[in-house]
């Protein structure tokens, strides 16, 4: 299966048409999971097998994965693929040979792609060949319409980047304050706990923000109050 005439046929039929792939994955698992049949003959069990015996190419099979991403499928089908991407296990190595690919998901108007996509990116951001710059530049959009669980992880990949690279700080403390908007009072705190805030003069980049966000002054004068005692014992 790994020629090319195959190879076109399976992108073109599974990977560029909408199809009831999801349906026929999920009735295939569940006749598994009820002893029908002996093996998971599912196509995402089937893609992940072929895989790892040489029947498929890896990394075309990723780099067709992702592709989905970039077409107007219906949102049944493109979380069915981001379950794929999971599913095929990527390593470290793949990872880093696709974060491109990875990082324009976040364009994605559905959610399960991009956390699935946060999450790959979470395995490799303490590797050399992370690009951090430009992660800190995407991910920063992800800010203003991402549920709790990406921004934790964004959260969580700008703390491996300030921790290799120091002299992002600055870069990843601006976007970060956009989390003190948010009503989750445990993501105010994520940002407040981070010590570099204090370090790289907080409260200046903070009551910007807040100012340009059109929030009265005394407000922000309170919320600014409000935290300085919090993070000197955070850093003390």
């Amino acid at each position: 299966m790994r020629s090319s005439a195959a190879s076109d046929v399976y992108k073109r039929q599974l990977f560029e048409q909408e199809s009831s792939i999801g349906y026929h994955n999920d009735r295939a698992q569940t006749a598994y999971k009820e002893g029908t049949t002996s093996r998971d003959e599912s196509f995402s069990a089937a893609f992940y097998r072929f895989s790892l015996d040489g029947h498929l190419d890896r990394n075309q099979l990723l780099r067709a994965t992702l592709s989905t991403f970039n077409r107007s499928f219906k949102k049944d089908m493109v979380n069915w693929f981001a379950g794929l991407f999971e599913e095929l296990q990527p390593r470290a190595e793949e990872l880093i040979s696709l974060q491109e690919e990875i990082m324009q998901v976040f364009t994605s108007p559905y959610t399960k792609p991009v956390n699935v996509m946060l999450q790959q990116l979470k395995k490799i951001a303490s590797e050399g060949g992370f690009h951090y710059q430009e992660f800190i530049e995407r991910a920063t959009t992800l800010f203003f319409s991402s549920p709790k669980n990406s921004l934790l992880t964004i959260y969580s990949i700008f703390e491996q980047i300030v921790t290799g690279h120091p002299e992002m700080k600055e870069a990843c403390c601006i976007p970060l304050c956009q989390l003190f908007l948010k009503k989750d009072e445990s993501l105010q705190k994520k940002a407040a706990s981070l010590k570099m805030f204090l370090l790289l003069g907080f409260f200046y980049h903070l009551q910007d923000f807040l100012h340009r966000s059109l929030i009265p002054h005394k407000q922000v004068l309170i919320i600014t109050d409000s935290l300085q005692p919090q993070l000197l014992v955070e850093i003390l």
